[in-house]
């Protein structure tokens, strides 16, 4: 588990490979993304078609064994995509919405 006080002991002796190397240690072996799946109660037709291909969409991603994010725009914390190397220019090229 990371420690802020571990990690600022390092930084603060200047020892910033140190630093890195502790974050490195501390992260797991495995990350989990979870998947919320849609309500179909007391809607619209319309509503529930979009919510299936909403579904329909986690479902392939899982069995592709890939994972899909949303716009880093409509995401709820500005650092979400801080881990990922993404080239939003070649996503812009094949015409996705970055």
């Amino acid at each position: 588990m990371f420690e802020d006080k571990i990690f600022y002991d390092f930084l603060k002796n200047k020892n910033f490979t140190g630093a890195v190397g502790y974050m490195h240690q501390c992260v797991p072996d495995y990350l989990c993304k979870w998947y919320a799946l849609n309500v179909y109660e007391n809607i619209s037709d319309l509503e529930a078609k979009k919510r299936r291909e909403s579904d329909e969409l986690r479902f392939t991603s899982l069995a592709n064994k890939q994972n899909w994010f949303d716009s880093r725009f409509k995401q709820n914390d500005p650092f979400d995509m801080a881990l990922y190397e993404v080239d939003y220019e070649k996503l812009k090229e094949e015409g996705h919405d970055t």
